[in-house]
Parts: C-alpha cells; sequence; structure tokens
C-alpha cells in the first residue's frame, strides 16, 4: 500500500469538500463522516478530465510562448501554472488546511500513474492540492456528477441504448424495470434528479441516493403523457415532482413586503405563468409553493386552489397556537 500523502489546501476549497462529502453521504457511520474514501473518490473520478485540462493548458502556454523562451521550456511552463493557480484560486485566503490522503485499493493504480507522469518540476502535494482546488471551483451540480460517474454513465448509457434498468437504493429499496427519461439539475445548480417511469408510477431520484444501477434487456417504456409531465416538472423545478401535467393552477396574492420577498429568495422560487396586479398566477408543484411561500407569513396569502390555501392557513394556525401557548415562564425556564 502507498504512504500517506499529506496536502495543505486552502480553507475555503477544504470546507467545500467536506460539505460536499456529508451532502453525497460518505460517512463511516451515522455520525463520523468518511473523508478519505472521500477524497479518493474524488481523485479515481476526476482524474482523467483534470489530466486532461492540465495538458491542454499546458499546451496552450506554449504556443503562446512558442520562441519566446530561453532555457528550460517545461520547467519555465510548469512555474507559470503554478503562479496562475495561486492567483486563480487562492486570492486573499491566507488560511490553510491540511488533508492527510491514505491511498486505498480503489486508486492505488491511479496514483501510481500520477506518480509515474508527475513532472520532474512539480511535487506530488501540489499536484493533489491543484486537483482537489480544481474540483472545489466547480459548480455543484457538477461536483454530484463526478462522485457518482459511475452510476451517472450508466443512466446515460440507458438512454443511449433504450434499455430499462434496476436500481437499489441508499436506503436499500429496490426499484426493478425502470425507464429512465432523464437526468437533469435543479435550477440553483445544487444536486441532479433521476426522473424514472415505472409499470404504475413516476418517480424523482436523487443521484446521490442511488446505490447501484444496472441495465436490463428490456426496452424503455415511457408514455406521451409522462414525457408531458416530465418535461413540465422540468421547466418548473425538477426537484419537485408533479402529480398531473394538469394540475390545477395556484394564485399567490403579494404586498408590498411579499413582492420585495419574492425578489430576494431566490432559492427554489417559482417562475410565474402570469402575472396581473399583486396576484402571481403558477402552474408547478403544489409542494413548491408551499415549500417557498410559508417563509413570508401574511405578506404572502394563497387564493386558489382552496385546498392549497387551506393547508396553508392550518399551516400558520397551528404555527400561532403553539406559541400562544408557550407561556412566558416557560421560556424563563429554558433561558434556565
Amino acid at each position: 500500500m502507498l504512504e500517506k500523502i499529506k496536502i495543505t489546501i486552502n480553507k475555503n476549497a477544504y470546507n467545500i469538500l467536506l460539505k460536499d462529502c456529508e451532502n453525497f453521504g460518505f460517512y463511516k457511520n451515522e455520525t463520523e463522516l468518511n473523508k478519505n474514501l472521500f477524497f479518493n473518490t474524488i481523485i479515481l473520478n476526476y482524474y482523467d478530465h483534470f489530466s486532461s485540462n492540465e495538458k491542454s493548458f499546458k499546451e496552450s502556454i506554449s504556443k503562446t510562448l512558442d520562441g519566446k523562451l530561453k532555457g528550460d521550456k517545461d520547467e519555465t511552463i510548469d512555474k507559470l501554472l503554478e503562479v496562475i493557480r495561486k492567483s486563480e484560486y487562492y486570492k486573499d485566503d491566507k488560511e490553510k488546511e491540511i488533508i492527510n490522503l491514505k491511498p486505498t485499493k480503489i486508486t492505488e493504480k491511479t496514483i501510481i500513474n500520477i506518480e509515474n507522469n508527475l513532472s520532474i518540476y512539480a511535487s506530488l502535494a501540489s499536484y493533489y492540492r491543484n486537483l482537489f482546488t480544481s474540483y472545489s471551483n466547480l459548480k455543484q451540480n457538477y461536483r454530484e456528477l463526478i462522485i457518482f460517474k459511475e452510476n451517472y454513465n450508466l443512466i446515460l448509457e440507458s438512454i443511449k441504448k433504450d434499455k430499462q434498468v434496476n436500481i437499489v437504493l441508499t436506503n436499500d429499496h429496490i426499484i426493478n424495470n425502470a425507464s429512465v427519461y432523464k437526468i437533469s439539475h435543479s435550477r440553483e445548480e445544487l444536486y441532479n434528479y433521476v426522473l424514472i417511469s415505472t409499470s404504475n408510477s413516476t418517480q424523482t431520484i436523487r443521484l446521490a441516493k442511488i446505490k447501484y444501477i444496472t441495465l436490463t434487456n428490456l426496452k424503455r417504456d415511457i408514455s406521451s403523457d409522462t414525457i408531458t409531465l416530465f418535461e413540465k416538472q422540468i421547466k418548473y423545478g425538477v426537484e419537485y415532482p408533479l402529480l398531473s401535467a394538469n394540475e390545477e393552477p395556484v394564485i399567490v396574492r403579494l404586498n408590498d413586503k411579499g413582492l420585495k420577498l419574492y425578489k430576494k429568495i431566490y432559492l427554489y422560487r417559482p417562475t410565474p405563468d402570469k402575472i396581473e396586479g399583486n396576484d402571481y398566477y403558477f402552474y408547478c408543484s403544489h409542494n413548491q409553493i408551499v415549500h417557498y411561500f410559508k417563509r413570508f407569513g401574511s405578506n404572502a396569502i394563497i387564493i386558489s386552489p382552496n385546498d392549497l390555501y387551506t393547508k396553508m392557513k392550518n399551516y400558520y394556525f397551528a404555527a400561532s397556537k403553539k406559541y400562544l401557548s408557550f407561556s412566558k415562564s416557560e421560556k424563563n425556564v429554558d433561558k434556565n
């Protein structure tokens, strides 16, 4: 087994790595993150892409400087690259963190390959620092595709070959004979969602929640109605499944403060299809409406449909009762 590698990385990039480790479910147990497995997964799945970009970058610099250099050209290019990386990645971030990387069996061949092809002018630690920093600068949905590269490629293959799949989720639930329609990321570019159709239902699954996926010999079977439903879901918010392509529109009335909140709160914000004065008309998932507007309080009132109006009213009524029943004496006890 290869020896441990000590890598110094800026704190901002390190925090992104830790957050991804948590978001993508890399745990040793219920509470402890499996950071080493996560770091090794990045190396395994991102190495080819990162190395290809580095090669292209060096070739571009080489062409630009062709005929203008004296001495060792490769050494100059490597040193210039390091200056560029420090300018691009580190900026004013002077805080650093240490990654103690322990190679595993799954990355042993990749790490040996990295060592064998490493420039004589670069250190192994700096190579990994640049690889991890490059990863951290990608958008989150792209980072998720890297971490779950194998399952992502199998999903694309099932679509290309028009084959159904069997899926095992991280909670060990099994979905057999599923037809994948598309994989699409949220508008906020946070996560990727797999849209599947089975014989009796449609489902939306986060890519990170898929443990295993295998192709079958059965042809995909997705009805035209299901395609219409999925396309509408992608348009309005892929993370919010629709029960029907003809789900009843929602009318939300916003006051002046509500209008300001709507412009300010971007995350999971639904897109209106029509605006009449302060009334906003939405044709998206009802769950998306409730999830988004329940933060607005009295500044956004659901006018229609009636069942959604009642649901939101009961939500605030229950919260109000809870606050009213929470007496001043109880608050003082909690403080103590």
